[in-house]
């Protein structure tokens, strides 16, 4: 009988997972979210870079001290140097404790309490479709490019904000593979650069199969302008905090004290120039009131839903689920239970008579306001029966 002549000390082949698909169903949770931070947008760098800043001024200060009381003992006029570093030995105590993943995490979601929750679908060739747990939502390749996959899970930002994003962890995946999602990631590259128009959203053929127009709905499609106020309590506290600390970096650059090596100072200087230019900007930015974005979106709307494609992030809700319409006239906006806006324009369908239509599906509790909307604006529409 013949022997068997494979070796059991080589390592078991490689085989390649050729799958197109990655499913998902769980919740995102704190610990989703913390998994997938970012740690290389700008605020980490900037923790990063205040850190080793308070560390090298405090290790700098109590070298100092310690080679003056070996060398000529204790000196009243050392109290001041040993305050200073005590104060930066607490900041960079503080730093390490607040830059910690966690901690961020939950700053964060304080603000967008809706990036967590349940979360189910898949991510295919044409897009990731996702389930909230009540709004069906779809995400085209065109928004998917921000997508970052690691062999922790897949990060999906929902909007500009890098802070702002669905953290799809190895865990909620029926056998994640890295593997697949950057193919999947390379697919959705493919995509875009073959993109074909842009009179409609990027992924309109995909989103549409999903979600094909039902009988007696009223299609639309145009493009939308909205003024976004940049004058708000968030922007004014980020202008304060960079003046306070571009201030304070200045200031201590600038002291004529020999406290600071002379390296120590020079990079206390230059951080103190940066963040005040960057400090101008965002006063910039706060004192011109607005910000422009313009989208494309198409869709439809019927007795019982709305599907809307916008970009190339899409919804589908129940009208039941809108709390308000306000009505401008030859624009209508729409809000839902969550905060989210919609908006149509006169010119975002065929006739006066599938307008009408659209007004007379607006539920009772609507608000009707006469003349100019100053936050929105439609321009540019395509017709809605384009391709």
């Amino acid at each position: 009988m013949k022997g068997d002549t494979s070796n059991p000390y080589l390592a078991p082949p490689m085989v390649s997972d050729d799958r197109m698909l990655l499913a998902f169903d769980g919740v995102i949770g704190e610990n989703d979210y913390a998994q997938l931070l970012p740690n290389r947008d700008l605020e980490s760098l900037l923790y990063k870079l205040l850190l080793a800043i308070l560390a090298l001024i405090t290790l700098l200060l109590f070298s100092a001290t310690m080679v003056a009381v070996l060398l000529k003992g204790w000196n009243i006029v050392l109290r001041p140097v040993v305050l200073i570093g005590t104060i930066t030995a607490v900041g960079t105590i503080f730093i390490i404790y607040i830059r910690r993943p966690i901690r961020r995490s939950r700053r964060n979601l304080k603000k967008r309490p809706d990036l967590l929750g349940v979360a189910r679908g898949q991510l295919t060739e044409s897009g990731l479709e996702y389930y909230d747990g009540m709004h069906h939502h779809w995400f085209g390749p065109h928004h998917l490019l921000t997508s970052k996959v690691t062999s922790a899970g897949i990060r999906v930002r929902v909007s500009r904000d890098p802070r702002s994003y669905l953290a799809l962890t190895a865990r909620m995946f029926d056998h994640y593979s890295e593997e697949v999602a950057t193919r999947l990631q390379q697919c959705w590259h493919k995509t875009v650069a073959n993109q074909p128009s842009a009179e409609i959203p990027p992924g309109w053929e995909q989103w549409s199969e999903l979600n094909p127009i039902p009988d007696g709905a009223v299609a639309f499609c145009g493009t939308i302008t909205s003024q976004l106020p940049l004058r708000t309590p968030q922007v004014l506290g980020t202008a304060l905090i960079e003046l306070v600390s571009a201030i304070a970096c200045l200031t201590m650059g600038l002291l004529e004290l020999r406290i600071f090596e002379m390296q120590a100072q020079y990079v206390l200087l230059v951080l103190g120039m940066c963040g005040l230019i960057n400090n101008i900007l965002t006063w910039r930015r706060y004192f011109r009131g607005m910000s422009e974005e313009l989208w494309i979106q198409r869709g439809w709307i019927s007795t019982q839903e709305l599907a809307i494609l916008r970009q190339s992030w899409g919804v589908r809700l129940k009208l039941n689920e809108i709390r308000e319409i306000t009505d401008y006239g030859t624009v209508i906006a729409l809000t839902d239970d969550a905060g989210a806006s919609f908006y149509f324009a006169r010119d975002h369908v065929e006739s006066d008579a599938d307008w009408e239509s659209i007004r007379l599906r607006c539920p009772p509790n609507s608000v009707e306001k006469n003349g100019k909307n100053t936050l929105l604006l439609s321009k540019n529409s395509a017709e809605p029966n384009s391709t």
